[in-house]
């Protein structure tokens, strides 16, 4: 009896063990190991050429816009600016840009004047009687869609896109260097230089003579007396301080400064969607900051001129009526050169009578 019991004492234990060896925790499985971050690709490296220069606010305009593309893209787009003309003058930089050796360039209307003549905007009338107005009319202008859809429809042809208009300067003058034009009879006789065909166009007009030179030696030009004065936007007046040999301004706006920045579109199809969508976006705030402070800048300048020994000189109601009617024939002609000029000027027209 007892060896009976003694067995069964024995077959009590060795279940007892095998059921507490049962009921032990299973162990916790070892953590998947978080799979190595994938190296960062090489971010993607850009040119922008620009005749442009500090404190020039075309150049401004283009720096804050990289700015903005670099942090919106995280860093992915890396742009470095060529500034003061290192690679391309104006003259030279729309082959380059068409095939896309560079890959962003500020443009002026000579660029590619005879390629889009409309996108220049130096053939439109300034189209109010004040300063302030003639730039909110320029501003809605730009800010229409059908209006940028229209300029960038000959552009995307020859391979290059518009992104953003940097509103410069007013063109106000003549600016001349030994006596004042006060009607349009003074413009025969002196020489006026002008920065490009159509400003050209718009004191042949007014019955005056032109000529050009180079930018950089319109100051050196002046002083040796090669022209009696300059038509150009004010910026040029005082970045170049062409008020230091002028010494007299007519105070009448031909039309808004506006510099247009483009891009290749042997770039521009090579860049993702969310990349090409930080650059539009960056492009409408740049247009409208500068927008938004363009009159204080042209008040800025015409402070300069005039602490510069500048006179300003007013035309009478009867003299401007006769400049504007003059320059009206100008303006038209240039409107009429192709369907896409027509388009802008009615455009243009429709932007007037809605203010």
């Amino acid at each position: 009896m007892k060896k009976l019991l003694f067995i069964s004492l024995l077959v009590v234990l060795v279940c007892s063990f095998v059921l507490v060896g049962c009921a032990q925790p299973t162990p916790s499985p070892s953590p998947t190991p978080s799979p190595a971050p994938t190296p960062q690709a090489e971010p993607i490296k850009l040119r922008m050429s620009t005749h442009a220069f500090p404190p020039q606010r075309y150049y401004e305009a283009a720096a804050k816009w990289v700015d903005l593309v670099q942090q919106g893209t995280n860093g992915a787009v890396e742009i470095e600016i060529f500034a003061s003309g290192q690679l391309y003058q104006p003259n030279n930089v729309g082959d380059p840009l068409m095939n896309g050796d560079i890959d962003f360039a500020l443009a002026t209307p000579g660029t590619f004047g005879k390629l889009v003549p409309a996108h220049s905007l130096d053939w439109i009338d300034w189209g109010a009687p004040t300063l302030e107005g003639g730039w909110q009319l320029l501003q809605k202008l730009c800010d229409n869609p059908e209006f940028m859809a229209t300029i960038n429809e000959p552009f995307e042809e020859i391979g290059v896109k518009l992104l953003f208009y940097v509103p410069n300067a007013v063109m106000r003058g003549p600016l001349t260097i030994k006596a004042p034009i006060r009607t349009m009879a003074d413009f025969k006789g002196p020489i006026i230089y002008t920065p490009a065909p159509n400003v050209a166009k718009l004191v042949e007009a007014l019955g005056g003579t032109t000529v050009f030179v180079p930018t950089g030696e319109v100051y050196t030009a002046m002083e040796r007396g090669t022209f009696d004065g300059a038509l150009s936007l004010q910026e040029l007046y005082w970045a170049y301080k062409l008020y230091e040999k002028g010494k007299y301004m007519t105070d009448y706006f031909y039309n808004g400064g506006v510099m247009p920045y483009f891009v290749s579109m042997k770039t521009w199809n090579k860049l993702p969607q969310d990349v090409q969508q930080v650059m539009l976006d960056a492009s409408k705030e740049i247009q409208d900051e500068w927008f938004s402070t363009q009159v204080e800048f042209d008040k800025l300048i015409e402070k300069t001129l005039l602490d510069g020994g500048v006179e300003i000189i007013t035309l009478t109601p009867d003299e401007k009526a006769k400049w504007d009617a003059a320059l009206m024939k100008s303006h038209e002609a240039a409107a009429a050169i192709n369907p896409n000029t027509q388009k802008v000027w009615e455009l243009w027209k429709q932007t007037k009578a809605g203010q």
